[in-house]
């Protein structure tokens, strides 16, 4: 049934992202955990498939309303980057893509400025945490340029109203 398939979709991606975390704790020494891609793989893999999972279960079965996808969506890539403290910038870059294109996935009936810019702000602000002792500067940049995007997009979108100058300038 879909609800399975989905119940599968997401226990498979758990059960990827835990393992790519173990393989990682196991790694025999500091220069495995450098060089080794196998972690990462696995636990892109797993939160691949649980982006998928959650997005099938609101568009392709509509088993959950569109804000649970979006909370469910938004906290796949929060975690992914989260992760990818330990596990690297494939990590931090699957992370990052998914959160900024939640909102293009999953779209609101009724887009409030008051909701939408915060979104935006967690992403910059768990981006930045994320990169922080880090020399991924790639990730901030994509970060800043994602919010501009969404940002440009919104004031050329319509919806635009003279009461969303506070939370677009946010």
């Amino acid at each position: 049934s879909p609800a399975l398939q989905v119940f599968l979709g997401l226990v498979v991606g758990a059960v990827l992202v835990w393992s790519g975390e173990w393989v990682r704790r196991r790694a025999s020494s500091a220069m495995d955990k450098t060089t080794n891609y196998v972690p990462a793989a696995l636990s892109a893999a797993g939160l691949a498939i649980l982006f998928a999972s959650i997005y099938a279960a609101y568009a392709l079965y509509v088993l959950v309303a569109p804000t649970t996808a979006f909370i469910g969506m938004a906290l796949v890539g929060m975690g992914s980057l989260a992760l990818s403290r330990w596990q690297g910038p494939l990590i931090a870059a699957l992370g990052l893509i998914g959160s900024y294109v939640t909102p293009a996935l999953i779209p609101s009936a009724d887009p409030n400025a008051w909701g939408f810019f915060p979104y935006l702000l967690i992403i910059l602000a768990a981006s930045f945490a994320t990169m922080r002792g880090r020399t991924w500067w790639w990730l901030a940049y994509a970060a800043i340029a994602g919010s501009a995007a969404w940002t440009f997009l919104w004031i050329q979108s319509g919806t635009f109203e003279p009461v969303d100058v506070w939370p677009v300038g946010l």
